[in-house]
């Protein structure tokens, strides 16, 4: 940040507000990409969860085949 070094002037307050208004201002936009990438992942998110979905319900169908045809097996031995 500053030095502290005393052969430098010391920062005047002018500059000190300049600094801050900067990191502000960076805080700023680095928070505008941490919301951007919270979107995405939260879309990200929302694809697995409707693919698990999916996934759930085709393995219950291919469970029930199986005991359809397990049950069938039994009645016709």
């Amino acid at each position: 940040m500053f030095a502290a070094d005393n052969s430098q002037q010391k920062p005047t307050t002018e500059d000190l507000l300049y600094h801050l208004i900067g990191m502000v201002s960076q805080l700023q936009t680095d928070m505008t990409q941490v919301k951007a990438d919270i979107q995405r992942l939260d879309h990200k998110l929302n694809v697995v969860q409707v693919e698990v979905a999916a996934l759930r319900e085709e393995f219950t169908e291919v469970r029930m085949s199986m005991v359809t045809k397990s049950q069938l097996a039994s009645i016709l031995n």
